[in-house]
């Protein structure tokens, strides 16, 4: 029996982080994640913190021998139970690591609730999360601050790609594994810090770059956002995704700015959902001198608390109204900005790299009239400026 919850309250005490970072480690069949956990969690052992990490749900049931077409248990049935006990190990971790006393605790999950969706019809996973009072952006967006996706072997690395390391593993041919990776990485599409690990380098490099991206939540030594930014003709019509078959999700949102606030650093609350459904967010941004590079804190709040700060928002500012169309390309996560109000018709496209030499696979379709990183004009605090 699936737990219930009530209220938008409810959701928010029971699943969203608190002072604990809290990421997932997902992607395609072997992609390196087991070995990735360990190193990341022996890299974080040795730096102080104290690590949990929830195991992958299907892998477990099925060693225990709760297979799908096996045993009598029909593949939508099998899914309800990965759906139940993935639900109840995110909120028993949450519990258990909330007794822990120590100082430094970091959750690193082996999967979450989305990685359902990559094998899972969307409307059997939609009925399921309808039966807990759950819709996508709680799903998604509210319990993790950062997704990891690690690209199959299949993907630049065919000659490493194995069943034999995963009796659990399903996918036989490197054309399943390809499209299970795609199926993965899609149903992660919309979190607002999803990042892919490509295979463009050597395995150990692959799991330096992964540890890097951890680094960068859990600010070692300082959480950075190095952004990239091109303004694209206003004629480009975002649902040409659609016809181009690329998937994407289209995220609404709302952001204000706070008054108090010194010159550079910036403080801010956001809204962000569909269909409806929002996540609530309170950060605050600092800029690194010299660098396109700044410094973020970000933490989720509740609609209350949103609604306490929306009515002593800084007049001085318009309040942002935008559609963002989330989509991967080349394995980077781009993020393309339709603005609603001010500035209706603005199209801007933003990829977060955490490398300032990293370099950008702009997508062919779209046509960027030009590179705007680093100017202020085009940044979201400039744009909400109420001029005399």
């Amino acid at each position: 029996m699936l737990p219930h919850f009530s209220s938008e309250a409810e959701i928010l005490k029971h699943l969203r982080p608190e002072d604990v970072p809290i990421m997932v480690l997902t992607g395609g069949p072997c992609a390196g994640k087991t070995t990735a956990l360990c190193r990341t969690e022996q890299k974080l052992l040795d730096r102080g913190f104290t690590v949990f990490m929830p195991p992958e749900v299907p892998t477990l049931l099925i060693n225990a021998g709760i297979k799908p077409d096996a045993n009598g248990l029909d593949f939508q049935t099998f899914q309800r139970c990965v759906f139940e006990e993935t639900l109840a190990r995110e909120l028993n971790y949450r519990r258990y690591v909330a007794r822990s006393k120590a100082k430094k605790k970091v959750v690193i999950c082996d999967r979450g609730f989305m990685d359902i969706l990559g094998y899972a019809k969307a409307d059997l996973f939609k009925q399921l999360a309808h039966e807990s009072g759950l819709k996508i952006p709680h799903l998604r967006d509210l319990p993790y601050n950062a997704v990891f996706h690690l690209v199959t072997a299949a993907f630049g690395a065919e000659a490493f790609y194995t069943v034999a390391n995963n009796t659990a593993r399903q996918e036989t041919t490197l054309g399943e594994a390809r499209e299970r990776d795609k199926e993965t990485l899609e149903a992660w599409m919309g979190h607002p810090h999803w990042r892919s690990i490509d295979n463009s380098t050597g395995f150990e490099e692959k799991i330096d770059r992964l540890f890097q991206e951890v680094c960068v939540v859990l600010g070692i030594p300082v959480p950075i956002e190095i952004e990239r930014k091109y303004l694209i003709d206003p004629s480009f019509n975002p649902r040409l995704l659609k016809e181009l078959r690329i998937p994407f999700e289209c995220v609404q949102i709302e952001q204000m700015y706070l008054t108090g606030e010194a010159p550079g650093n910036e403080g801010r609350i956001r809204r962000r959902g569909q269909d409806g459904t929002y996540v609530y967010y309170r950060t605050h941004k600092w800029e690194i001198p010299g660098t396109f590079a700044r410094a973020e804190t970000e933490k989720h709040i509740s609609p209350e608390m949103y609604g306490e700060l929306a009515r002593v928002r800084d007049p001085r500012f318009a309040v942002i109204q935008k559609h963002r169309f989330c989509f991967a390309w080349e394995n980077q996560y781009f993020e393309l900005d339709v603005f609603r109000d001010p500035a209706t018709g603005l199209l801007l496209l933003e990829v977060e790299l955490t490398r300032e030499t990293s370099k950008v696979s702009l997508p062919p379709f779209l046509p960027v009239l030009e590179d705007v990183t680093g100017n202020k004009m085009y940044s979201n605090y400039e744009i909400a400026r109420i001029r005399a």
